[in-house]
């Protein structure tokens, strides 16, 4: 049920009679990158889940239900440098949704959007070298990325495993890329 009702999302949301090239055409739960979360979340509920992951200041991240948006930590307008949607399920499940859910965003851009994938890398937060994680990468000409994942992870760590559609603007992965 919850993978039809991501698949519905998707499609619903992000339907249009031309085909795009621009992240920003790619929404979750109707929030895009370069938008206020301040449209769909109060400042309350944003302070209250923020996590201070990063080594660098310059973004913050808060977890708010299933979703995941990162902003630069010293905007007063908290605009989405990153938004995720995490979906829990094994992994078995996983590996069988990813595909119809890039199926799905692959129909909403042109072919100036490049796909790779997938790609397999063990999760450097786990130290026994278990868990891992698949990746398909939609690439935009501009640079941002949408990043649709299956994560399995081993019972050395305490997370679960799950599907993540993650959109990132350039920004933010450069910002990433030297943490």
């Amino acid at each position: 049920m919850k993978r039809l009702l991501l698949i519905l999302i998707l499609t619903i949301n992000f339907q249009s009679w031309t085909k795009a090239d621009d992240i920003k055409d790619f929404e979750i739960d109707g929030m895009s990158i370069g938008d206020s979360a301040l449209k769909y979340y109060s400042e309350s509920q944003i302070k209250s889940q923020k996590k201070n992951w990063y080594k660098g200041k310059k973004y913050s991240t808060s977890t708010i239900n299933d979703i995941q948006i990162s902003y630069k930590t010293k905007d007063s307008e908290y605009i989405l440098a990153s938004l995720d949607k995490v979906e829990l399920m094994d992994i078995s499940k996983c590996s069988k949704e990813i595909t119809l859910v890039v199926d799905n965003i692959s129909a909403l851009f042109s072919d100036k959007v490049k796909l790779k994938g997938p790609e397999r890398t063990k999760h450097w937060a786990d130290k026994s070298k278990k868990s891992w994680y698949d990746t398909y990468t939609f690439i935009f000409p501009n640079k941002d990325y949408i990043f649709v994942e299956c994560y399995d992870w081993s019972k050395n760590v305490s997370w679960e495993d799950h599907l993540r559609v993650r959109i990132v603007s350039k920004e933010f992965l450069s910002f990433l890329n030297k943490e």
